[in-house]
């Protein structure tokens, strides 16, 4: 199983540096997957669902700390902006679902 588990964590450590990490970060960030949902908060209080916002919310700090150059200026304020409507659908903003706090962390470096 440790084995197991070392082979997924570099499995997806490859996808979070890959450019496909940028949207499927805002995708599961957005609700857009089976993964978290944006409009059932009782379906995040799931295990999976927690470390599927927790690995999207480290995804997107992860490449703005390193890929943000992959991006134009247009696309990095809309990163920015993204960032900022995950930041408030998931920690801050009224009504808000109960996500980890490192949700919010990682969210929250990712703006900064």
């Amino acid at each position: 199983e440790a084995s197991e588990r070392r082979r997924s964590d570099k499995w997806l450590q490859k996808l979070q540096r890959d450019s496909t990490g940028w949207g499927l970060a805002d995708a599961i960030l957005a609700g857009r997957t089976p993964l978290a949902s944006a409009t059932d908060p009782a379906q995040n209080r799931a295990h999976g669902a927690c470390e599927a916002l927790v690995f999207a919310a480290m995804t997107m700090h992860v490449k703005v700390c390193g890929d943000l150059h992959e991006l134009s200026a247009e696309h990095q304020v809309a990163l920015r902006d993204a960032a900022l409507e995950h930041l408030s659908r998931w920690g801050c903003g009224p009504g808000a679902p109960l996500a980890p706090s490192a949700v919010v962390k990682k969210l929250a470096l990712a703006v900064a």
